[in-house]
Formats: C-alpha cells, sequence, structure tokens
C-alpha cells in the first residue's frame, strides 16, 4: 500500500494520480482539507459535508486501544487510550473541468476521548482507498499511519543528509540514478540510526560491513570486535563533525552522513590497497 502521507499529501491530485497509476493511499485529513466536500457510503448522494465534520459524526466502534506515544519536543512519551470509527466515503472533487466527480474511499477516525489534563487530544482522521469493514482492518489502517515517522526520518536522510535536493543536475532523468544510488545510502544510515536507539549494546560488525566497523576501529584505536553498534554510530558522526559532548544529545543527519562518507572513503582507499598488494 503505497505511497503514504501525512497532512501534506492530503491532495485531491494525490489521489487521482494514485488511481491513475494503480496504487492505494493512506493520508492524514487536516487543515483546509478537512473541510472537504464529501458523504458517507459509495453511493450517490446530492448532500454534502466537510469531510471532517461526518468523520467525527461516527460513533466508536470495537474495544479501546492503548498506544505508546513517542515523545516530542516539549512532550514527553506517555499511553494513550484509544477510539476508533470507520465508514466508506465519498470525497467530492474540486470544481475543475475535466476532474472525476467523486473519489469513492474510507475513513478511519481514531481519538483519545480522555487526555490527561492539559494535553491536547490525540486525533487522527484518515482517509484511505483501502477497504475497511472491522475494526481489525480500521486499527491496521491506524498501526500503518503510526510508521509515518520512519518514513520522515528516511526522507530526511535523503534530503537533509545526503543532500538530494542540492545536487546540481539540469534535468529528472540526470538526478534519477543519483537518487537511486543516495536511496541505498540513506537506507543504511537509517537501519543503524535505529540499530544504535533499539539495540545499542548489539556488535557493530552484526550490523555493518567488517570494512567499515574494523577500518573506524583501527583510527579510533579500539577493538572491533568490542564495538558497539551505538559506539559505531557516535564515531561515524563524530568523523562528520559530531562533537559528542553530553549535552550534544545525538548526532544528527548532518553530521551522520558527512561521517559516513569520510569513512566509505577511508573503506575504498583501505580495498585499493590491498589489491595494490596483492598485485604486487
Amino acid at each position: 500500500m503505497d505511497p503514504r502521507g501525512d497532512r501534506e499529501a492530503d491532495q485531491y491530485e494525490v489521489f487521482e494520480t494514485a488511481r491513475e497509476v494503480g496504487v492505494g493511499f493512506l493520508v492524514r485529513v487536516a487543515g483546509a482539507a478537512a473541510k472537504r466536500g464529501a458523504h458517507l457510503g459509495h453511493k450517490g448522494s446530492v448532500k454534502k459535508r466537510a469531510l471532517a465534520e461526518l468523520a467525527r459524526s461516527l460513533k466508536p466502534r470495537g474495544e479501546p486501544r492503548r498506544l505508546r506515544l513517542r515523545a516530542r519536543p516539549g512532550q514527553a512519551a506517555r499511553d494513550a487510550v484509544l477510539r476508533v470509527a470507520w465508514s466508506p466515503i465519498t470525497v467530492w472533487a474540486p470544481r475543475i473541468e475535466g476532474r472525476a466527480a467523486w473519489e469513492q474511499a474510507w475513513v478511519v477516525r481514531v481519538w483519545e476521548p480522555d487526555p490527561p489534563e492539559g494535553v491536547k487530544a490525540l486525533e487522527w482522521v484518515l482517509l484511505t482507498s483501502e477497504p475497511v469493514a472491522s475494526a481489525e482492518e480500521a486499527w491496521e489502517k491506524v498501526d500503518w499511519y503510526g510508521h509515518r515517522w520512519l518514513i520522515e526520518e528516511y526522507h530526511k536522510g535523503l534530503k537533509t543528509g545526503c543532500a538530494a535536493e542540492k545536487r546540481q543536475l539540469e534535468d529528472a532523468e540526470a538526478l534519477k540514478p543519483l537518487v537511486a544510488v543516495l536511496a541505498i545510502m540513506a537506507t543504511q544510515l537509517l537501519e543503524l540510526k535505529e540499530h544504535a536507539r533499539t539495540t545499542p549494546q548489539r556488535p557493530a560488525l552484526e550490523v555493518a560491513s567488517e570494512d567499515h566497523v574494523r577500518t573506524l576501529a583501527l583510527l579510533r584505536r579500539r577493538d572491533p570486535q568490542k564495538m558497539t553498534v551505538r559506539e559505531f554510530w557516535m564515531e561515524v558522526a563524530k568523523l562528520g563533525g559530531f562533537a559528542g559532548r553530553k549535552s550534544d544529545g545525538n548526532p544528527g543527519w548532518i553530521t551522520t552522513w558527512a561521517g559516513w562518507h569520510d569513512l566509505d572513503l577511508m573503506v575504498a582507499g583501505a580495498r585499493l590497497a590491498r589489491i595494490g598488494e596483492r598485485s604486487g
């Protein structure tokens, strides 16, 4: 099911394009798009209401569910007890000549009826092309959207770390192979970052290539067999300019990518040296 999107993806053009190329969509409805005209069900109707208003008119179904919310700036991690509701829905197209009259989809609303005092209640109104006929399928769509932060991190790595948008290429065809290469690097760095967060004591040799770990360990005068994945990640970032003080927090994408770029060059040099030794 792809593409998935956050609020910026809630544009009617996204729905049209997804239909044209034969893929599904899952987006969060918010802002001006929440007022988009729609009606419940997939049958024709002459009466329309705001999409978000319709979603909020739906009664909760199924059992409540507890969700662990990740920490955000100014807000600690916490558990939220959520309810869910869903319905088939028809979204009306903007009044622009040549467009389809409507888009048939499903709306899923998940919300927190009783948030802690002083905390803004969680609410997501999701619009999807994927059928929703049960509480299980509704929660499945909520889980999909809950993983958006990982997709956002990947795009940060690609855009901020690898600076894909700053490459001075003149046309899209020249950009495509570059993005393909950078996408692999962004994925590798994201995997490294997640292992450093979730399994920090895991041996670095189980996550990164032996050449990368041994080269960095040699540079830092460390035992590659004892280097953990978090230590490896931090040392990579230090190569890129990360100070690594206690008050600095975790490395960002720019220093991580810069360090990985330098380490890659060292590894390439070491490999060439070994080839030269064998040839000699």
